[in-house]
């Protein structure tokens, strides 16, 4: 009941706190799309987002803000990022980069069972949601909606929070 009540509430802050950079004249329709379809309603803080970004640009070199969060440093230095992944995503959900990451090393190296579950559920639920989106594009990168679906995955099946929510 109250877990409902909160996400609700998460929801709102993110649309009020993100409200000033979607009326920006140099908003383009990609990073709308991205804003409105995944910060929002994951709870991703501007300020979080914004900080992990500049972390992860320069590399961990000098940055002003509070600093990355903590998962983002693992991914600094640009060898150690899990392919595919772009820089927004990393930024925004470094958690759910490195569970993926974990997971399918596991599912794939260890062939471990509940991770092949687990892995093989986020795929079909991919599938059937998104059926017509390839889930990687021609430059290696995941697509955007298969992004979507792993950090819808992340918060609906599994219950976890992400590290960068307000």
């Amino acid at each position: 009941m109250f877990g409902h009540f909160f996400e609700n509430m998460q929801k709102k802050a993110a649309a009020s706190v993100w409200a000033g950079p979607l009326s920006s004249p140099g908003m383009t329709g990609d990073m709308r799309l991205m804003i409105e379809q995944v910060f929002i309603p994951a709870g991703i803080h501007p300020e979080k987002f914004l900080n992990n970004f500049a972390w992860l640009e320069a590399q961990g070199h000098a940055t002003q803000g509070r600093g990355p969060s903590k998962t983002v440093k693992d991914f600094t230095r640009i060898m150690d990022r899990p392919n595919g992944f772009p820089v927004w995503y990393l930024a925004a959900f470094p958690d759910v980069a490195s569970w993926i990451a974990t997971l399918t090393a596991e599912a794939t190296l260890k062939h471990d069972k509940a991770a092949i579950q687990l892995r093989d559920s986020l795929y079909a639920r991919y599938q059937t949601v998104y059926p017509n989106d390839d889930m990687q594009g021609p430059d290696g990168q995941l697509s955007f909606w298969f992004l979507k679906n792993l950090t819808d995955f992340y918060a609906q099946a599994l219950g976890r929070r992400f590290e960068c929510t307000i």
